[in-house]
Formats: C-alpha cells, structure tokens, sequence
C-alpha cells in the first residue's frame, strides 16, 4: 500500500494540457457620430521603432576617440534600418486603415440597423476601389479586428459573397438574407401562424429575393432552427 502510494504523482493534473485562450485585440475602433462611422487604429496594437538615444551617443562618443569607419558605418546601417521598419510599420498601418474606412464606410447601415443591411462585398470590389491588387488588400483584411460597441468582429465578417436576386438593384448577403428569416420566424408568434421553407421562399420572393427552399433550409438549420413542424409542437 505504502509503495503504491508513493508512486503517484503529488500534482496529478500537470499533465493535462490546458487549452491556451487567446486574447483578441481589435485593430479598428469604430464609432457612429450623427449618421457617420469614424475608424481610427487601435493605438495599443501598434508598434513603434525606437532608438535608444543614449545608447546611440555612447557609440558616437567611442567612435569619435577612435575614428573608426566600421563602427561608423554599422552606426548609419542601424539607424537606416531603423527608419525604413517604421516607414513600412506606417505604410502597412495607413493601408489598414484605407482598406477598413472603404469596407466600413460601405457597410454604414450595418452599424445602425444591425445584419439585415449587410450587403455583399468581395476583396475584388474593394481592391478596384481602392486602386490596389486583391492580394494586398486579402492580406490586409487577414486576421484583423474591429471593435464596435463593446463586439469584436473580424474584419473579413464584413466581406461576403453574393446570392441571387431579381432586382439587380438590391443588394443581399447570405448573412443579411439569414437575419431575413429569423425574424420571419421570429414574428410567428405575433402573425399566429408557423412558416414553412416554402412559405419563407414566398415571403423573400416578394422582397425580390430569388431563392430555393433548399438554401433556406441550409441557412435555417445554420441558425439552429427547427422545422415549421416541429415548431409547432414546441409550440403546443
């Protein structure tokens, strides 16, 4: 009993691996003014490239006494590398914020209405705007937050394919089209009456959305809705 017992392990849970959580910090805050969207870098994810100013004069005091041209020259590399890493720091940090005024700014209904006004957006349609290649403007996008009243969402949540629809003039994302439907069922209660797939087709049909009862189907079981049928007897 005795040798049993010391043989296990004082701290028995030190080899359970413990899920790392990673903390998301937004690169672009966003704020609503009047009927406007103001964005502005996340300071605090910023990096800034500093010389160390007393360090620096230490060498050019040494390098003055001994008049050396290797030290000379490592000083000017250092201080010329120094420069160039911010100016693509900063280039990098305008391009950001370019790209994010320009999908923002496009998006502006979302911030005051909320999904349903999401309109379709592709990093082709914004590189043409903008006047850079689509890879730039992919990469800029890639893993970067936005933060927007107390919500972190990425910045790619903004940029969406586009369905089918009949009036060419209206827009729709799948995103804005699944808000669609879950305030049509959401309004059930309140019209008395229980939509089927085929009913919603109907209703999105009337707002010129052309849809299949096949895709409403996928987007309602993706919100984690239950058929008209089940509903019901939920309901009852």
């Amino acid at each position: 009993m005795v040798n049993n017992i010391k043989m296990l392990k004082p701290t028995p849970i030190d080899s359970l691996e413990m899920e790392k959580i990673e903390k998301i910090i937004p690169d672009i805050i966003v704020k609503t003014h009047k009927k406007n969207i103001i964005c502005t870098l996340n300071n605090t994810n910023n990096y800034e490239v500093l010389i160390d100013e007393k360090y620096l004069n230490d060498i050019k005091i040494k390098q003055k006494h001994q008049n050396i041209q290797e030290t000379k020259n490592y000083i000017k590399n250092c201080i010329a590398h120094g420069k160039m890493l911010q100016n693509n720091l900063n280039r990098r940090n305008n391009t950001l914020l370019l790209i994010s005024e320009k999908i923002l700014n496009y998006q502006k209904k979302f911030f005051f209405n909320g999904e349903e006004d999401l309109l379709p957006l592709t990093n082709r349609e914004i590189s043409e705007i903008i006047l850079m290649n689509e890879s730039t403007v992919s990469r800029a996008v890639k893993n970067k937050y936005i933060k927007f009243n107390n919500k972190v969402l990425p910045l790619k949540y903004f940029l969406r394919s586009r369905t089918s629809y009949k009036d060419k003039n209206i827009n729709n994302s799948s995103i804005s089209i699944k808000a669609k439907i879950q305030k049509i069922i959401a309004d059930e209660e309140k019209n008395n009456i229980f939509y089927s797939d085929n009913n919603i087709v109907n209703i999105l049909n009337e707002e010129n959305i052309l849809i299949s009862r096949r895709t409403v189907t996928k987007y309602r079981e993706s919100l984690n809705i239950a058929n008209s049928l089940i509903r019901s007897k939920n309901k009852y």
